[in-house]
């Protein structure tokens, strides 16, 4: 009874995933397993139970539990373990046959073994994949390939798919040219997109470079790959470098939004971990598209651990700025030791007299109740206002990444004022601007010695942009971390 209704089989959990495109019967099936694939509705059973002979309705129920196991049919000369045998003659109410293939049954009924397999499939809703099913997979793994970063679990899941569609298992090799067809189809758009952005000869002069060496004969490839050894200034310097190279090439222009971060990754991936020696042999059209993407991994990675270094730096000289200027048991016993002083010369001093002992007494306790008390934090801040030359050269550097925020941003506006300030040559802030960087720096931005407000300015501005790059008002396009979301991740404050 082909087309009859029967139990709605749930989508192939991720468990029975192996057993997909399976051709053979396991050797070892555990109660579990048969339970599962080998039981069978009652709309199933009415359709086992038409056939007239014994043997055929046991044929037709292990073709009935195997489809849903594998989803492809059994062939019969597939082994049969004796297990099984005995579950389905129990479940038919049928002697067990003593055969170890379902040749004996089918070897000169071919015919009927092609019939069972349809009544099979068909009862169960399977069918054979149409040229309009084969069309419409082909365009899903198109789909499914665009925003991957690995291609190693595109198989499992082709097969899930065709299971969830109740389309039987085509062969390995015709699936895997499915999969080959998409995929190359699939970096065919990818590498067109970039074309369309960059244009061939761009894309030939990327080639050539990168199989280039840099001034102490690091392949530029290596160079560019290579991770910070360690955290400072020298590391970040470097990173500078690894960004203006890859802008002065032109990477950071025009990229295409099709080709995404995932691909991005995993053609740059397959580049960085093949030699570069290797690469030069190298000429199909995926060539192109690794040494794009590679570039494209190399200026955005470079991005993120240039912006990274620098968060950690500045707290790191935030921190070094509070250790150098934290009192220390010496200083305050060098006070006390004064104090006492001041006190013993005015107690012996015999030409006093009792009231002006007592009115000098009262005037050395008020001077030195007078010291106004300053915070560990203004201690810091001018030591760092006291050294500003390691700054000026990092923002130096830092102006020529293109920082950019959803709206007005104070970090923007004062990157500006030093970007106008360092074309001039000045070495001291004209005028006092009113860009909100916060209150604790203002005293010295607004104050005389212009040279100092010059360098409060350069220091409130880095510690500014790192928050604003935490939170991210401020953000870097040719970054990963550090990318525009088309809205800040958290309020900012204006």
């Amino acid at each position: 009874m082909p087309g009859s209704k029967t139990k709605t089989r749930i989508p192939v959990e991720h468990w029975r995933a192996p057993f997909l495109g399976l051709r053979d019967i396991p050797a070892a099936l555990d109660d579990f397993e048969l339970t599962t694939f080998f039981s069978y509705s009652a709309a199933e059973l009415a359709v086992i139970r038409s056939l007239r002979k014994p043997l055929h309705r046991i044929g037709l129920a292990l073709h009935m539990g195997f489809i849903p196991m594998s989803g492809r049919t059994l062939d019969a000369v597939d082994r049969i373990p004796k297990v099984l045998w005995s579950h389905l003659g129990t479940q038919l109410g049928i002697e067990p046959p003593e055969m170890g293939t379902l040749r004996s049954l089918y070897i000169d009924r071919m015919r009927t073994l092609s019939e069972h397999q349809q009544l099979a499939y068909r009862t169960l809703g399977f069918q054979q994949m149409t040229e309009h099913q084969r069309r419409y997979v082909v365009r899903w793994l198109r789909e499914t390939l665009n925003g991957r970063s690995d291609h190693t679990s595109l198989l499992p899941e082709t097969k899930r798919w065709f299971y969830d569609h109740r389309i039987l298992q085509i062969a390995p090799r015709e699936l895997k040219s499915l999969i080959a067809a998409a995929l190359k189809d699939h970096e065919a758009q990818l590498l067109k997109a970039i074309e369309h952005a960059y244009g061939q000869q761009k894309l030939q002069e990327w080639d050539s470079a990168l199989n280039s060496k840099t001034a102490d004969g690091t392949p530029l490839q290596s160079w560019l790959w290579a991770a910070p050894l360690k955290q400072s200034t020298v590391q970040i310097t470097q990173f500078f470098d690894k960004v203006d190279h890859l802008r002065t090439m032109g990477v950071a222009d025009h990229w295409p939004t099709t080709v995404n971060d995932a691909a991005v990754r995993y053609y740059a991936r397959r580049c960085a971990h093949r030699a570069p020696s290797a690469s030069k042999r190298i000429t199909s059209t995926r060539r192109s598209l690794e040494v794009a993407c590679f570039l494209r991994y190399a200026l955005c990675t470079s991005s993120d651990q240039l912006l990274l270094m620098l968060r950690r730096w500045i707290r790191k000289m935030a921190n070094d700025a509070a250790r150098e200027t934290t009192p220390t048991y010496a200083d305050a016993h060098a006070k006390l030791r004064e104090f006492a002083l001041s006190v013993g010369k005015l107690a012996k001093d015999e030409d006093l007299s009792h009231a002006d002992l007592k009115s000098k007494l009262v005037e050395v306790t008020t001077a030195v109740l007078a010291d106004p008390k300053i915070s560990r934090s203004a201690l810091a801040r001018t030591y760092l206002v006291d050294h500003p030359n390691q700054s000026r050269a990092l923002l130096g550097r830092l102006l020529t990444l293109p920082l950019a925020a959803q709206a007005d941003h104070p970090v923007i506006q004062a990157l500006e004022v030093l970007r106008k300030t360092y074309a001039a040559r000045a070495t001291s802030l004209a005028t006092t601007p009113t860009i909100k960087l916060g209150n604790r720096w203002q005293k010295i931005i607004a104050g005389a010695d212009r040279q100092k407000a010059l360098a409060a300015f350069e220091w409130a501005t880095l510690f500014a942009l790192r928050m604003a790059l935490r939170n991210g008002c401020v953000y870097l396009d040719q970054s990963f971390v550090f990318r525009s979301q088309g809205s800040p991740r958290f309020q900012c404050n204006k």
